[in-house]
């Protein structure tokens, strides 16, 4: 990938063009890119706050096929988008953040998760609580015994009762086989 190509595909990511066209260029990066350029990585983070949807999930896929799965700056920017303004970028967030964590990031992940649950505000509680259910439910992964244990371990411990409904809830509903061991 040459710098011009490049450059007219992260120019077609941006704002002017219509989501469709947004999401194709995203993809694109996300197969000819390269991992070790941080400007395509920032530019990738950013889209993950596009007003589309189209857009938003091919952005998060586009780092997952970058080979940035388990890269801790990518899963800390990633984690912070769950307390973002607007709903559906944290609900995007919500969704990425299993795949840019992966086996490698999961615990960072579930980390950065579990610390945005007793948020004041109940949107970044939910989108918590969403990349919570997500990561429980990865399957072939870790991330799903490592998600259930943090969290039956701070349900016993010291925390909010915010806390300690917004996990309760996150564990109700992530309804995956092994449940019942995690939860004895």
């Amino acid at each position: 990938l040459d710098s011009i190509e490049r450059q007219r595909l992260l120019e077609m990511t941006g704002g002017d063009a219509v989501p469709e066209v947004r999401a194709s260029a995203l993809e694109a990066l996300g197969h000819i890119g390269c991992a070790e350029d941080n400007e395509l990585r920032l530019g990738l983070l950013s889209a993950l706050k596009d007003r589309s949807a189209v857009a938003r999930r091919a952005a998060a896929t586009a780092l997952v096929h970058l080979g940035l799965e388990g890269n801790r700056d990518t899963v800390l920017a990633v984690a912070v988008l769950l307390e973002h303004s607007d709903w559906p970028v944290q609900q995007s967030a919500a969704y990425a953040l299993p795949w840019v964590a992966g086996h490698a990031g999961c615990d960072v992940a579930v980390d950065q998760a579990i610390a945005r649950i007793s948020s004041r505000h109940q949107a970044t509680k939910d989108a918590a609580a969403t990349a919570l259910r997500q990561l429980a439910k990865m399957e072939g992964s870790r991330a799903a015994g490592v998600t259930l244990t943090k969290v039956c371990s701070l349900l016993q411990g010291k925390c909010g009762d915010a806390a300690r409904c917004g996990m309760m809830n996150a564990l109700v509903e992530v309804g995956m086989r092994g449940n019942e061991q995690a939860l004895a």
